[in-house]
This record gives structure tokens, C-alpha cells and sequence, in this order.
């Protein structure tokens, strides 16, 4: 995992933050490997769980991302990035109404998020409620 002059990290930050340079430079199986180390150390440190699913995703496999989002809504189901990256897979897959209860849950969280906005705007538009679907996409710029 690392070279000889490097010593492997000790702590879950030290894994997720050599994970996200493996995956900053798409050396996607490395940095999976790394922030599953991360989560082996503290199951509760959701940035590896969404560093895991991004580099899944990234990486092609989506149905192992979509397993990843999912598993970080259960162990913490009051981080936004979870239901918001799960509420994206469903997008992708054409579940809108999965997709706007993911969503909805990521913009309790944190409803100054344009990003929830602009794709929740998206899944109203995708059904064809184009009225909902630009008052939501307003709700990005309030």
C-alpha cells in the first residue's frame, strides 16, 4: 500500500487522507483499500464511508457504491453526505421517488445546500413536474 520510506497510517484520518490521494490521482483500488481501513478503525467515521462510495463510483462500480451510501445512511442517518450521494445513485438509476426521499432527508440536513436543490429540481423535472421542479431549483439560490 505504501513504500518502504512511508509508514502505514495508524489512524482512521491518516488511512482516509492517504485514501484521497489515491483517488485524487484515480488509483481507485488502492484508496478503497484505504478507506476501508479507515472504517475497520472507526466504523462512525462517515468522510471514509463517502470517500469509499465516491471512489466506487468513480471507479465504474456502481452497484458497490450505491452498497456503500447505503451502509453510511445506517450507521449515521444524520450525515448529509450519505443520504445525499445515496439520493444520487437512485437519481442514476431512475428511482425518483427513492431518489426525492434520499434527497429530502440530505436538505433537512442541511438546506443550504444548492447542490440537494439542484438535483432534487432535477428528479421533479425527470417526472415531468416542471412546476415543483423549478420552485425547487429556485430553493438554490435563496
Amino acid at each position: 500500500m505504501t513504500t518502504n520510506s512511508e509508514a502505514e497510517p495508524k489512524t482512521p484520518e491518516g488511512w482516509n487522507k492517504l485514501g484521497v490521494k489515491y483517488l485524487d490521482s484515480k488509483e481507485y483500488d488502492k484508496a478503497i483499500d484505504c478507506f476501508y481501513n479507515a472504517i475497520k478503525l472507526n466504523d462512525n467515521y462517515m468522510q471514509a464511508h463517502i470517500n469509499r462510495a465516491k471512489a466506487y463510483s468513480e471507479k465504474g462500480e456502481r452497484d458497490k457504491a450505491f452498497e456503500c451510501y447505503e451502509e453510511a445512511t445506517k450507521v449515521n442517518p444524520d450525515h448529509f453526505g450519505g443520504w445525499y450521494g445515496l439520493g444520487l445513485e437512485y437519481l442514476n438509476r431512475k428511482k425518483y421517488d427513492a431518489a426525492i426521499q434520499s434527497l429530502e432527508n440530505a436538505a433537512e440536513l442541511d438546506p443550504n445546500s444548492p447542490m440537494v436543490w439542484n438535483n432534487l429540481g432535477k428528479v421533479y423535472g425527470a417526472r415531468k413536474q416542471y412546476v415543483k421542479a423549478i420552485k425547487t431549483f429556485e430553493k438554490q439560490f435563496v
